[in-house]
């Protein structure tokens, strides 16, 4: 976990209260070194009680804003 990240996160205004939700378990699985999370998408929708495809919206809306940046693997 990295407390950068999620004290990041909750400084941060995201109106969507699902994408806040996505962002603050993100930074829960974030490195504390280099801020770099790969949590499946299928982990991040079991933890945030969300379907897998809301959390991809989520994620795209999220980099969107410049909250997160997405790199395929």
């Amino acid at each position: 976990m990295s407390i950068q990240a999620l004290n990041l996160i909750m400084r941060t205004h995201i109106g969507d209260g699902v994408a806040k939700l996505v962002a603050i378990v993100l930074a829960d699985y974030a490195d504390p070194t280099t801020g770099e999370a790969w949590p499946k998408v299928e982990s991040l929708a079991e933890r945030c009680s969300q379907a897998p495809r809301t959390v991809q919206r989520k994620l795209k809306e999220l980099a969107g804003l410049g909250i997160i940046a997405i790199e395929p693997q």
